[in-house]
């Protein structure tokens, strides 16, 4: 399927300059208080498109119904407010480029106000994709509906196969086990498959059976245009406004669920309207990636008379709050435990490290070697299991500790004392490093301090803490210098480091 990628409006009514809409690959949930444009968004999106087969002829849903929105389902123009000379506009941008934008304008002869779709002189016209809209009129009970117009129908027109799924999906999602039948029924406003068994029919159907009956039957046609067209069913698109309505918080859970599933078997987008925090906090919920990666929240935000269009899913607890008339409480971020070898460690890592990184981490004063973490690491301490580990250049190249997702290594295949002992060794007599003025630090005073041996760890400690105060405070001017020659190294820490606190925030 050639599925929406993003939805652009220009304009329409209130909704202004909304660029780049993502819509999601598999569920869109359309979110926001009342008024913001949540049922205009799901019209605009199913206006685009209409379906016939290869000979122009028109297929139907199983409740006989096109595979098409009816605009005048939709919306209702106003003289007044809609017909004005600056026309409404919009357009939908689909995975491989294709653009179809769509116009309005007042047609006079006839007193219409329409939407065309391409551009119709050429007869480019919508795209041929099936489509089912579910709006507003499905939530009136059928006991509410003159009974003049009702009638039974006794036919075969769910196959034995399509039955047991109806009574399957009926179940799960509202959570009982009765052995339901689907009964056809025509009313006024629709014709539809009631589940009835032993202790109900059709007029006792709860009004959230009813919106679920349809939603099923929805879904099966789907299911049996895939099983008739074969390799030229082109996918699908399914539309519901309010789907919440009528169903109770763990039927809107398992709804979701079946929803997924569906939308995964059947090659379908599915994108619907909601007010409720229960879907939108089970779908957005960063600890359970069975929705947070294919689906898309489009949350409508007027803060100051303006729409804007939010997608960040980090923001669930504003947007929760923000359908609740609430104030989220701003709370203070935990910082991330870090544990290093020993303070020359902890001085380098300071002083290379962007403030947009330190601000998530607790840099502890806590010291051990490399051998005492990785101990604890592979006895599963928790601490430890929460905290970032960074061990000093030397270890880098132990594939073994390595393996631990939140270990890494400093900058240098050497220890920190010995990675700037090196590099003032290696510094010209002239450098700039290197200080003028008289009895300041130079590279004979370095010389003069520098442990003989190099190699006895304990004196390269010892050194590196007394030369520190040479260096600036905290030793930042060495580092500085030292960062600006090894520019990419520090960079790709930083980055690696920035994954790992990532990690623990999501």
């Amino acid at each position: 399927m050639n599925k929406i990628k993003y939805l652009s409006i220009a304009n329409f009514r209130h909704l202004i300059n909304l660029d780049n809409i993502r819509i999601g690959e598999k569920l869109t949930v359309i979110a926001g208080v009342n008024g913001t444009g949540k049922s205009s968004l799901l019209g605009l999106i199913g206006h685009v498109f209409s379906f016939r087969d290869d000979k122009g002829v028109i297929i139907r849903a199983i409740d006989n119904k096109r595979f098409e929105t009816q605009f005048s389902e939709v919306f209702r123009f106003s003289p007044k407010y809609d017909y004005h000379s600056i026309p409404y506009s919009y357009s939908l941008i689909f995975e491989n480029g294709t653009i179809k934008e769509a116009i309005s304008r007042y047609v006079e002869a006839d007193k219409r106000f329409r939407i065309d779709v391409g551009e119709r002189a050429k007869a480019s016209g919508k795209m041929n994709l099936p489509v089912i809209y579910l709006g507003l009129k499905r939530l009136i009970p059928l006991a509410q509906e003159n009974d003049t117009f009702i009638k039974t129908i006794q036919d075969n027109k769910l196959h034995e196969e399509e039955r047991e799924l109806y009574q399957e999906w009926h179940n799960k999602v509202l959570v009982i086990d009765d052995k339901v039948i689907p009964q056809h029924t025509k009313s006024l406003n629709k014709e539809l498959y009631y589940a009835v068994c032993d202790k109900y029919d059709a007029f006792g159907n709860s009004a959230g059976q009813d919106n679920l009956a349809q939603i099923i039957l929805a879904l099966l046609s789907f299911r049996r245009l895939k099983g008739e067209l074969k390799e030229r069913y082109p996918g699908g698109l399914l539309l519901i406004d309010e789907i919440d309505t009528t169903l109770y918080p763990a039927a809107q859970v398992q709804l979701m669920k079946l929803l997924l599933k569906c939308a995964g078997d059947y090659d379908i987008q599915i994108v619907f309207t909601t007010h409720s925090t229960e879907i939108i906090g089970y779908m957005l919920n960063p600890k359970d990636n069975t929705f947070y990666f294919s689906s898309e929240i489009i949350y409508l935000h007027k803060p100051k008379g303006t729409i804007e269009v939010i997608q960040d899913k980090k923001q669930i607890d504003g947007i929760l709050a923000d359908l609740k008339h609430s104030v989220q409480p701003k709370l203070k971020k935990e910082k991330i435990n870090t544990y290093l070898e020993g303070e020359e460690a902890r001085v380098f890592l300071k002083g290379i490290i962007r403030s947009e990184i330190s601000k998530n981490l607790k840099i502890s004063k806590f010291n051990s070697g490399a051998n005492f973490y990785e101990s604890l690491l592979k006895e599963k301490f928790s601490e430890f299991k929460k905290s970032i580990i960074v061990l000093d250049g030397d270890k880098s190249k132990d594939k073994e500790i390595k393996k631990h997702k939140n270990v890494l290594c400093l900058p240098g295949l050497v220890s920190p004392e010995h990675v700037f002992c090196s590099y003032l060794d290696e510094l010209s007599n002239e450098d700039e490093f290197w200080s003028s003025q008289l009895g300041g630090y130079n590279k004979q005073t370095f010389l003069m301090n520098k442990p003989n041996n190099t190699t006895d760890r304990v004196k390269m400690k010892e050194w590196f803490n007394k030369e520190i105060q040479n260096w600036g405070k905290g030793g930042k001017k060495l580092i500085n210098r030292w960062t600006k020659d090894n520019q990419k190294v520090v960079d790709e820490f930083c980055e690696q480091l920035t994954k790992k606190i990532e990690q623990f925030k999501s």
